[in-house]
């Protein structure tokens, strides 16, 4: 692998943060046709983009808005404001906005349902009417629950994006793109209850109070035969589709195959009629080809494996003396989704590391970054952290206080304390010799006299 020195914190970012996502290399683009209006797959795990055509252009989701739907109610079970057995009751308001167009579950005024049971009818047929007792239940009405909505969507990342309600129904102030969708489609998906309920083929929901049990099949053609059984896709997890005149048929789904997790927004398809008449709903068909294209053109590999040693950095003011480094190794392994023709060795690795630092260090201090990328397109990065620990110079005082307890100065301060006293004891005899002397001689002189 090619490895470059150390590179300037603003490349870094630039790098990092300011690519909204790894693309495929522009070879295996250009071999991919997609017959759709805009579209995008991309690998929830690296967020690398396998695939994009358009994908940030401004579009009508129809009723794949309805992931953004369940993701807002999830996020309120999360919390504890709501529960899934919980039963909700429908309002006089509920249709609200609802047109002949929309598609709905039968719902009345005053219908006792669970929440869970409101999420198999919103997400498997896509009734509308689910989804404004939804709305209701979470926000108090579905003006205050689709601005909701918005700033949901705004946490997430999402950029060019607004909704005005929780269908889909067609506004033209209700638009996203497929970067966004994506985006909220990943934080969906990171719920087991969504993971569930859109992988769910056939769903039966209670009788209500006001209603018969209802039987439910998923309109994802992918994972449900019951209409178009064509389409099946086994690596499909789940999924949601959605159409309207303005934004044609469209279906953001899930799929995982040999490690990896991706996700396909397709949006604005039509249908193609075929030589024997049969449609081709290219909302369905696009989508398995573009998975099947993703799964065979890439693989996830680890580039650069945790612990391993990534250079070294000077350490100012240590206590070993001023040649002093430190090893900087890998926060964790670092897996990047590349094509299956490229080999390792044409990835680079780009350490983000200071010019120095200052001791103490310690060792897991995070002491820079290092990136890997492909083409000049970023894949992965970690954090690169301190090896060891690296003691810093003692001050002055301490200083003296560690020569002070040396052993070798203990020795050689009991060697002085032992000649200075002797040296006192040496002077005092001699002190008291002279006493002693002077003494008789004043004695002698006494009796002389």
């Amino acid at each position: 692998m090619k490895k470059i020195p150390i590179l300037s914190v603003l490349l870094a970012f630039c790098l990092v943060f300011c690519a909204p996502g790894a693309m495929a290399s522009s070879k295996l683009q250009e071999e991919m046709e997609v017959n759709c209006g805009s579209c995008l797959l991309k690998d929830m795990d690296t967020d690398t983009v396998l695939y994009g055509q358009d994908n940030d252009r401004r579009i009508y989701p129809a009723s794949v808005t309805k992931v953004l739907t369940a993701l807002v109610v999830l996020r309120h079970v999360e919390s504890g404001d709501l529960s899934l057995d919980q039963t909700v009751t429908a309002s006089d308001t509920f249709r609200k906005g609802l047109t002949s167009q929309a598609a709905v579950a039968g719902i009345v005024t005053g219908e006792r349902l669970s929440l869970e049971s409101l999420l198999y009818l919103l997400m498997l047929p896509s009734d509308c009417d689910a989804a404004n007792v939804l709305a209701e239940a979470c926000s108090g009405s579905v003006a205050d629950f689709a601005e909701e909505m918005n700033r949901t969507a705004e946490e997430l990342g999402c950029t060019d994006t607004h909704f005005v309600n929780p269908s889909g129904l067609h506004s033209d102030d209700h638009y996203t793109t497929c970067d966004d969708l994506y985006r909220i489609g990943k934080a969906a998906y990171s719920y087991e209850t969504f993971r569930e309920i859109v992988g769910t083929t056939h769903y039966t929901v209670p009788a209500s109070n006001t209603h018969d049990a209802r039987k439910l099949h998923n309109t994802n053609a992918l994972i449900c035969g019951d209409v178009y059984s064509t389409y099946l896709y086994e690596p499909c997890t789940g999924g949601k589709t959605g159409s309207t005149y303005p934004a044609g048929y469209c279906l953001l789904s899930f799929a995982e195959q040999d490690g990896m997790r991706l996700c396909c927004v397709m949006m604005g398809c039509n249908w193609l009629i075929n030589l024997d008449g049969s449609r081709d709903r290219l909302q369905f068909s696009e989508s398995v080809r573009l998975y099947k294209w993703g799964f065979e053109n890439f693989k996830p590999r680890t580039v650069v494996e945790k612990g391993s040693p990534q250079g070294s950095i000077p350490v100012e003011n240590a206590r070993a003396g001023k040649d002093t480094a430190v090893t900087v190794t890998a926060k964790d392994d670092l897996t990047a989704l590349l094509p299956k023709d490229v080999k390792t060795e044409d990835v680079t690795l780009e350490p983000i590391l200071p010019q120095s630092v200052t001791a103490p260090v310690s060792a897991g201090d995070k002491l820079g970054t290092l990136t890997i990328s492909l083409d000049g397109e970023v894949r992965g990065t970690t954090d690169l952290l301190a090896a060891e620990d690296v003691e810093e110079k003692p001050k002055i005082l301490g200083r003296l206080k560690e020569v002070a307890h040396h052993p070798r100065t203990l020795i050689a301060g009991r060697v002085v304390l032992g000649l200075f006293g002797a040296v006192l004891l040496f002077f005092f005899v001699q002190a008291m010799r002279r006493r002693a002397w002077r003494k008789r001689r004043e004695d002698a002189r006494k009796r002389r006299g």
